[in-house]
């Protein structure tokens, strides 16, 4: 799946640093990572057909990035927290 990066993030998804995507950039890679980052708000799909940066995908543990995707969708469901 082909993603642009709209916001800066940090952390580690499987081992994949996110701080390794740049801004205004755009990725092919895995639909696992592609949705959680769009989820997360880091990234926005995009149906471009010129090139594009790669995310191998032996870089991916995709069954433990569906368990965070999950993760985040029930978090945006439950709403910002509260202080």
């Amino acid at each position: 799946m082909r993603v642009r990066i709209i916001r800066a993030m940090t952390g580690e998804v499987d081992g994949i640093a996110l701080s390794r995507f740049k801004v205004g950039h755009t990725y092919d890679m895995a639909a696992s990572l592609a949705t959680y980052l769009m989820v997360s708000g880091g990234a926005t799909a995009v149906a471009e057909t010129g090139p594009a940066m790669i995310v191998p995908l032996d870089d991916l543990d995709s069954l433990s990035l569906a368990e965070k995707i999950r993760e985040s969708l029930a978090a945006r469901r439950k709403g910002p927290k509260k202080r």
